[in-house]
């Protein structure tokens, strides 16, 4: 990113990033993009949709020391579907009268964003569940490793190596019949040979949840025809 940065100095620049990225939830390195943005002084646009609500106080997300522009979600955390974005009024003012997506699409309904400020209260009230699903999703994280997987994962986005992609669909369609929905991740969503079984976990997850699916996968992968 440095180099490209470099190359274009004299220029308007941008940097557009996940805060926590969707398919190995892997965080970003805030610090090193801090430093970059102090050395060249360019934009930066933070995708938050996995963070908010989730992680950071009071489920504020984690960007705001280098964020100019923050995107969310009303899905995921929040429940509901749509998006907004946090921004400088000149940068607001701008998309309210350039941006034609916005200037030609429908609104959202006054009851869906009244419902959006409301769960805005419940998420800030919600300690205790950010606490249940970092407590759970450690141990997830935790006990697949100790079952000999190979995982990927900083928060409640795991994602657990499973290498080809038929493999990945099966296991993910054993999982289903035993009542356990976990997708499969496979190329073109990620590298060729490098399919995953993408968990995402919540509050309401208990460590019982952890144990049942760590048997399931292993009795699985040891049964399949691809071991």
């Amino acid at each position: 990113m440095e180099k490209r940065i470099k190359a274009n100095q004299g220029q308007v620049s941008a940097v557009i990033t996940e805060a926590l990225y969707s398919m190995d939830g892997d965080y970003l390195d805030f610090a090193a993009l801090q430093t970059l943005k102090q050395e060249y002084g360019f934009l930066t646009i933070v995708d938050e949709a996995h963070t908010f609500g989730v992680v950071g106080e009071k489920g504020k997300g984690v960007a705001r020391e280098v964020a100019d522009i923050a995107v969310g979600t009303f899905g995921k955390a929040l429940g509901l579907f749509g998006a907004f974005v946090l921004l400088p009024k000149i940068v607001k003012k701008y998309l309210l009268n350039f941006c034609s997506p916005l200037i030609y699409s429908t609104p959202l309904p006054e009851a869906h964003a009244a419902a959006a400020m409301e769960i805005l209260h419940l998420l800030e009230a919600s300690d205790e569940a950010r606490l249940q699903l970092k407590k759970v999703s450690k141990a997830m994280k935790s006990s697949l490793r100790a079952a000999g997987f190979h995982v990927y994962g900083d928060e409640h986005i795991i994602a657990i190596e499973i290498g080809d992609e038929e493999k990945a669909l099966e296991l993910s369609q054993k999982l289903l019949e035993k009542k356990i929905f976990v997708f499969p991740a496979r190329y073109p969503t990620v590298p060729l040979g490098k399919s995953i079984l993408r968990l995402s976990m919540t509050s309401q997850h208990q460590l019982e949840d952890v144990e049942l699916f760590i048997n399931s996968l292993l009795l699985l992968n040891i049964n399949s025809k691809f071991s």
